[in-house]
């Protein structure tokens, strides 16, 4: 019955192993489809990524909202290196995974249409469709300016910048 098995990893996981073995069983792994699934706002997943280490919660589920202080503070080095860090990764990961089915996804599309996106997804990887509903939602849904105490001063920063619209949100 079981038609597709797969699992989500980030391009710096496995975290406690930096062998390769992981990445490079990938690599070598017959038939294996790659969805890449990439955020278009870095400035979001930076602060998604730096509010989780804050509040150690990495997810919420449908039925669970606990409040806690979300509120950040973000470097402008901190922010350059983790924009070109990312898209040093996802241009790595493309590059490797290359000859491979690979479908390409932002999480901006799969969280504002899920469905459809859901249906493309299964579709590219040839199973039978289900339906099926996320269980988490989104942990970050407050503007950006909500969530960062110096977002004016960023903003004014990245202005005329390739990074600039991170911060065109509304």
């Amino acid at each position: 019955e079981i038609q597709a098995v797969g699992f989500k990893i980030f391009y710096h996981h496995p975290v406690y192993d930096h062998s390769g073995k992981v990445w490079n069983y990938l690599l070598n792994c017959e038939g294996l489809h790659v969805v890449h699934l990439r955020r278009e706002n870095l400035l979001r997943a930076l602060v998604s990524m730096k509010i989780a280490e804050k509040t150690d919660v990495w997810k919420i589920m449908k039925d669970k909202n606990e409040p806690v202080d979300k509120k950040i503070e973000l470097g402008i080095q901190e922010c350059l290196d983790s924009f070109r860090q990312t898209r040093q990764w996802e241009n790595d990961a493309n590059r490797k995974f290359a000859n491979n089915p690979l479908m390409e996804l932002s999480y901006e599309e799969l969280t504002s249409d899920f469905q459809t996106q859901l249906q493309r997804i299964q579709e590219f990887l040839g199973v039978e469709p289900i339906d099926m509903r996320p269980l988490s939602v989104k942990q970050n849904p407050e503007m950006l300016q909500e969530l960062i105490v110096n977002y004016e001063d960023l903003k004014n920063y990245f202005v005329g910048s390739e990074w600039e619209m991170f911060f065109e949100e509304g």
